[in-house]
């Protein structure tokens, strides 16, 4: 699924976050007798942000600079696999993700859009 079609189709990617990030690290964990992927990702750029509200949007004072994702081995639900040194987007928000892209297989089209993204505020109902 390309990344502009998966605004139709989920509607997690307009009320949830959308943000850029670059993997710096990965570790192997084991706890709860599974194995996980550690990866420590530094955030680049915050494109949504829905749980701020219009005062705070354009402040980074409340960005975390470093996220850590937590991915189940051999669990095809939570089995994701990323690349340290390589950016992504990421859509979701707290221990969901909806859909993981890699940056620079977005389209012109696509990386357009997150620039639009990033400059209009989101709407509160």
């Amino acid at each position: 699924m390309r990344f502009l079609e998966a605004e139709a189709t989920e509607p997690k990617l307009s009320s949830g976050n959308v943000a850029k990030v670059k993997v710096v690290e990965e570790q192997e964990r084991h706890f709860d007798n599974e194995d996980h992927l550690r990866y420590t990702v530094d955030l680049d750029t915050f494109y949504r942000r829905p749980y701020i509200n219009r005062k705070q949007w354009l402040s980074h004072h409340y960005n975390p600079r470093t996220i850590n994702i937590f991915s189940r081995r051999g669990d095809t639900r939570c089995d994701l696999t990323l690349d340290v040194g390589e950016s992504y987007i990421v859509v979701g928000s707290m221990g969901v993700y909806d859909l993981v892209q890699r940056f620079d297989d977005l389209t012109r089209e696509e990386k357009l859009w997150l620039r639009e993204l990033a400059l209009t505020p989101p709407k509160f109902d």
